[in-house]
């Protein structure tokens, strides 16, 4: 996903810190930095801890997979 997409869809983001990614998504909630790879592998840990995720049945409906399936039978394929 293009960077700017993660956060508009609500979910949380982790990023490599550089002055343009600061400046891109300054003031959006959900966002961490990592600077190196020692540094990634905490954010990781800390990320994946703090996340609850929904119900697989729910979100099924929701994946790019499903999206194509719906696309490909509205053209008739």
């Amino acid at each position: 996903m293009r960077t700017f997409e993660v956060p508009a869809a609500g979910c949380k983001m982790l990023t490599t810190e550089t002055a343009q990614q600061r400046h891109l998504l300054q003031g959006i909630g959900g966002i961490d930095f990592h600077s190196a790879e020692t540094d990634l592998a905490q954010r990781v840990k800390s990320l994946v801890a703090s996340v609850q995720l929904p119900d697989e049945a729910a979100m099924s409906k929701h994946t790019y997979k499903h999206r194509c399936v719906q696309l490909l039978r509205k053209v008739g394929r």
